[in-house]
């Protein structure tokens, strides 16, 4: 595929990106470690189809690689960009505070 195709491709994906979806598949991936596909779209919640889309965008913006087992099953797990994004994720979450009014 082109690179052009690829800029194009990723453009168009980000327009319907949801981040909570993208937070849910980063935090499976992160806690699991290695997983397929199926498994990330049951622990996702999300059909297959749509997991698939979220899969291909995470693995255009280098979140996400792509490996075989022994069984020639795809495995999916992060990037190092991807557990950094997991780091950033989990901060925002834990320094969330209460002020008193």
């Amino acid at each position: 595929m082109k690179i052009e195709n690829k800029r194009q491709k990723s453009r168009t994906a980000a327009r319907r990106i949801d981040t909570e979806v993208v937070k849910r598949i980063i935090t499976i991936l992160h806690d699991d470690g290695n997983e397929k596909k199926t498994k990330i779209s049951l622990k996702a919640h999300l059909s297959y189809d749509k997991c698939l889309s979220y899969l291909e965008w995470l693995e255009l913006m280098g979140l996400i690689r792509k490996e075989n087992d022994d069984q020639d099953s795809e495995l999916i797990n992060l990037t190092e960009k991807g557990n950094e994004l997991y780091l950033k994720y989990s901060e925002d979450r834990n320094s969330i505070t209460i002020e008193d009014s």
